[in-house]
């Protein structure tokens, strides 16, 4: 062999280790940080859900971007698979042959591709039973609150101010309204890093009759999604008790809370939540059905978010099982946001303690919904 072929077989299996090598120099204008760290958390999420499923293996990771796949070289494949599960994005950060390029082409593989990436917004529902229950409950609704990561509480059936007020002082980045006070009230508890109060209004206050406890609108938007807009959500609690004249009051609530959402359409304000303690269920028939005006006519574009839970017979009032307590979403919110998990968590049976003395004889009613998220870098 002469000296210029050996050069050249030199200089092509060097050519060939470099393309395996993904990992480039970190460059100091790099907005992102570093590698897979400087992504944002929504595709981080997406990332890290793809590279520890079992089913991607080093084929799928090697996979042309023009079959849809990443187009990893079989190193930093290979160094994926046998390095996963990974905790985090320094974890995969960390693999060999993992860089810039192999991080912004899983990002563009897991978003773009598989649709992997999306924000969570998490509301719920929660009548914590004449706030504060017992010495137990103010922490309790700080835990639950904290632990699930919940970004708007509907609170039904406030009793007192100051323990809605520190309750809201131990929840650190937590902003709180109240409605106007009645035999009780309701509230709203607001995670500040995850939506903006735009606007706080009480509805109904004339109307004791149909609304013994007036609406509480928190006008707000998702700074997230600013293309979402404002979103109404509208906090309610209805008139409690089976005798015909309460069902009577509650029907004749929701037939004029048809007639605002109608109105607030009408002024093109659009995304609509309306949720709390209704007090009655879904799922009745004929006479007994005060839900008609709202889910059974087309016209009204609302949408039961937990008739999924009523079809699955799941409740959320314990002591009778059943399903009084829901999340209405209007057609044209859930034209843009996906329903990702609605739930009516069974904390009487879980709790560390005793829930129904301590806490309350309601379970939350969790709802989240998601913002598909698209990778642009």
């Amino acid at each position: 062999m002469d000296r210029t072929t050996l050069v050249t077989l030199l200089a092509l299996a060097a050519a060939c280790a470099a393309a395996e090598d993904s990992r480039d120099v970190e460059p100091t204008s790099d907005p992102r940080g570093s590698g897979c760290v400087g992504l944002s958390p929504a595709v981080a999420r997406g990332v890290l859900d793809l590279v520890n499923d079992a089913a991607t293996d080093t084929a799928a990771l090697r996979r042309s971007t023009a079959a849809g796949g990443p187009g990893l070289g079989s190193y930093a494949s290979s160094g994926i698979v046998q390095a996963r599960p990974f905790a985090d994005m320094a974890a995969l950060d960390r693999v060999p042959w993992v860089g810039d390029n192999v991080c912004v082409a899983l990002a563009r593989w897991a978003c773009n591709e598989r649709h992997a990436c999306s924000d969570a917004l998490t509301i719920a529902t929660w009548n914590v039973e004449h706030f504060p229950k017992s010495g137990a409950t103010e922490a309790g609704v700080v835990s639950v609150v904290e632990q699930l990561g919940l970004d708007f509480v509907a609170i039904e059936e406030i009793e007192a101010r100051a323990p809605f007020e520190r309750v809201l002082a131990q929840l650190d980045g937590h902003s709180g309204e109240l409605g106007r006070p009645a035999d009780t009230r309701v509230g709203a508890i607001v995670r500040d890093q995850a939506l903006e109060v735009v606007e706080v209004t009480d509805l109904f206050t004339s109307d004791g009759d149909a609304f013994p406890r007036p609406v509480l609108l928190v006008t707000a938007t998702w700074p997230a999604h600013p293309e979402l807009g404002e979103i109404d959500f509208a906090v309610v609690h209805l008139k409690a008790m089976t005798d015909a004249d309460s069902e009577r009051r509650r029907r004749s609530a929701i037939g004029k809370l048809r007639t605002w959402i109608d109105a607030r359409r009408a002024a093109g304000d659009t995304h609509l939540v309306v949720l709390g303690d209704f007090n009655d269920e879904i799922d009745d028939v004929g006479a007994h059905d005060v839900f008609a005006p709202l889910l059974d006519d087309p016209a009204a574009g609302m949408v039961a978010l937990t008739q999924t839970l009523a079809d699955e017979g799941e409740y959320s009032f314990v002591p009778y099982q059943r399903l009084i307590d829901h999340v209405l979403v209007s057609e044209e919110l859930l034209g843009v946001i996906d329903v990702a998990q609605v739930r009516a968590l069974d904390l009487e049976r879980t709790w560390n303690g005793d829930y129904l003395r301590d806490i309350s004889d309601h379970r939350p009613v969790v709802a989240t919904l998601s913002v598909p998220v698209a990778f642009d870098g």
